[in-house]
């Protein structure tokens, strides 16, 4: 678990062992965020958070409701005491196994179930997990998005919540990427396109020499470069049409062999790029992993769970 914490880029955490081989939890949070944990056990890890250019401290109860009916009323149970009377943003998020009410189809976006699984030889779709947040969260981020991703990587749907919620839809920079500097062709097609003339002065010259690279790369890698991010989209959004409304356990197989494909995707992806980000690092000297990946820039005041 250090390990998947450290190559996620997550500074510190904290982690509650299972009971042989089930259960068990873990919180990973960045060092820009103080996180004080007031509880931690196998159904609940209390935490007050406090943030930059939030004024407010945050109430945070991540939640795993075991299956037995007794020990998910004490969660219950606990969430009430500490719910009432409190006058702090409060958030309870997590895996509650528990069905609230029928039909229960407000306050997310995405996918309607949170689990899906066979029983005794018929399938069975819930939504198990969520979040619940109290008024003065509500007040205090009132532009939260709730999403319910794919449940792709297990058979819970993974939850997030963005508390400044921006569309940020818009069109692609085109940028060159590092990994096409050292794969056989990529000199011989930027040869070809700065080497093409244009009836231009020279500086025109110069912009109409970028574009007609820019084309020809884009073309290049399309062809040569692995398209693994496309192949993945595709299976998400077959995923994303059948989750919902598969109704039989012919379905329910269809589904999981499409995971599987994911999984297989995602493996040749990482692969892909660890060994050409190694060579690169030997070659060059280059000891930073951001030379190669882009981070995406922190919007200001934006907390996403």
């Amino acid at each position: 678990m250090e390990m998947m914490r450290k190559k996620l880029s997550f500074d510190e955490g904290m982690y509650i062992e299972p009971e042989r081989m089930s259960g068990g939890l873990a919180l990973w949070w960045k060092n820009e965020m103080v996180v004080k944990v007031l509880i931690g056990n196998k159904n609940v890890i209390d935490t007050i958070i406090m943030v930059p250019k939030v004024i407010v401290v945050l109430r945070v109860m991540w939640i795993y409701g075991v299956p037995r009916f007794e020990e998910r009323k004490g969660v219950w149970e606990y969430i009430k005491r500490n719910v009432r009377g409190s006058k702090d943003p409060l958030i309870c998020v997590g895996d509650f196994n528990d069905v609230l009410y029928e039909n229960e189809n407000e306050g997310f976006n995405g996918q309607k179930f949170t689990w899906f699984g066979i029983r005794e030889g018929v399938l069975i779709k819930e939504r198990l997990d969520r979040i619940l947040v109290n008024l003065e969260w509500m007040e205090e981020f009132p532009n939260i998005q709730v999403t319910n991703l794919l449940a792709v990587g297990s058979d819970h749907s993974p939850i997030v919540m963005e508390t400044k919620h921006k569309d940020r839809k818009g069109e692609r920079k085109f940028k060159v990427e590092a990994i096409w500097v050292i794969m056989k062709g990529c000199e011989k097609v930027v040869k070809k396109g700065w080497e093409k003339r244009f009836e231009r002065t020279n500086v025109d010259q110069v912009v109409e020499k970028l574009e007609y690279c820019k084309k020809l790369l884009i073309d290049w890698s399309k062809k040569v470069v692995p398209n693994n991010k496309k192949l993945i989209a595709e299976l998400m959004q077959k995923i994303r049409e059948r989750q919902n409304c598969v109704d039989s356990v012919q379905g329910y197989e269809e589904v999981k062999e499409m995971k599987n494909q994911i999984r297989q995707a995602w493996e040749r992806d990482e692969v892909f790029w660890y060994q050409k980000a190694k060579v690169n690092w030997l070659n060059m000297g280059i000891r930073t992993q951001d030379f190669f990946i882009n981070q995406p820039s922190k919007e200001e005041e934006e907390i996403k769970f």
